[in-house]
C-alpha cells in the first residue's frame, strides 16, 4: 500500500527541516533520497546533520525516515531498475527540495542537477 512521502535534498537546509515536520505532524513513513558512495557513507551524513540541527530530536526523527543511497541526477536514481520501481510502489508523494542554489558555480553542475535532476523527479512521479 502506497504511503510512504520521498524528499529529495534531506541533506540541505530546506530539507532536513521539512523532514522533521515531516515526521513529527505525520504518521507517514518518510524515505529520504540521500548520495554516499555506500548507504553507510549515506547514513553518516544524514545523522551528522540531524544531531547538527535537531540534537535533541535526532534519534527520533531518524527512527521514523527510510535513507535509500541514491541520485535522483541519474537514471532510476542510480538504483536497480527493481528496487527503484519497488521505491515507487510505497511512495504516495514526492517532495523535491534537492539542487544548486548557489550563486557561482559550473552551468553543466547546475543543468545536471537542477534541470536533469527535476526531470528525473517527475518521470518518477509518473
Amino acid at each position: 500500500m502506497k504511503e510512504g512521502i520521498l524528499v529529495t535534498g534531506a541533506t540541505g537546509f530546506l530539507g532536513i527541516h521539512i523532514v522533521k515536520e515531516l515526521v513529527m505532524q505525520l504518521n507517514q513513513r518518510i524515505y529520504c533520497l540521500v548520495r554516499g558512495k555506500t548507504i553507510e557513507d549515506a547514513k553518516d551524513k544524514f545523522r551528522q546533520l540531524l544531531k547538527w540541527y535537531f540534537n535533541e530530536q535526532y534519534a527520533e526523527i531518524l527512527g521514523r525516515v527510510t535513507l535509500i543511497c541514491g541520485d535522483f541526477t541519474k537514471d532510476y536514481f542510480g538504483l536497480s531498475r527493481e528496487k527503484y520501481e519497488e521505491l515507487g510502489k510505497n511512495i504516495v508523494k514526492v517532495i523535491h527540495t534537492g539542487a544548486i542554489v548557489k550563486h557561482f558555480g559550473i552551468m553543466e553542475d547546475y543543468r545536471l542537477t537542477n534541470v536533469t535532476g527535476t526531470k528525473n523527479m517527475v518521470d518518477f512521479c509518473k
